[in-house]
């Protein structure tokens, strides 16, 4: 298809969109790891019951979200990714996030992937591509995590004094 030629032109691995990214490390959580060596079922998940906002804006079941502030400080960015929202948190309940099925693979995690992000009031209408280089391998000795930076914020150009956005 045109769109597989064109990613491949640009040098993407293009991923369907989230509707939210990470503006900071999510709130206290433990990431699973299942013991294959891939990414597949991996979970983050609270350690405290209630509700997950990403940034400023509330999950829903189902939503895609790219995590790309885990790791900042002492830890390492090995839980970083998109992931889909699996268990709301409530008063009652810690809220889940698990690895994307096309994104939890070792072959579906390049050092060119490229995500769209919906919404938020930090991320709304911008790019993301992982920046990290080499072969990504789960669950390896040697896996210090995917690293993430903004490529594109197409949505976020704003007119100035003078100016008119079309």
């Amino acid at each position: 298809t045109k769109g597989y030629v064109d990613s491949k032109a640009q040098g993407l691995d293009v991923k369907a969109s989230v509707r939210l990214a990470t503006a900071a490390d999510l709130p206290a959580c433990t990431y699973g790891q299942p013991a294959s060596a891939t990414g597949v079922g991996a979970t983050l998940t609270a350690n405290a019951n209630g509700a997950l906002s990403v940034d400023s804006v509330a999950v829903a079941l189902n939503d895609r979200v790219l995590v790309q502030h885990q790791g900042v400080g002492t830890e390492t960015h090995a839980h970083n990714g998109i992931y889909t929202v699996t268990t709301l948190g409530t008063g009652s309940a810690a809220w889940v996030l698990t690895r994307a099925t096309d994104f939890d693979e070792n072959d579906e995690v390049t050092a060119s992937a490229f995500v769209f992000v919906e919404e938020g009031t930090i991320n709304a209408d911008s790019g993301h591509v992982v920046n990290t280089n080499g072969a990504i391998t789960f669950a390896s000795d040697t896996f210090s995590g995917v690293g993430w930076s903004q490529f594109s914020g197409a949505g976020q150009v704003s007119a100035g004094t003078g100016l008119t956005k079309a």
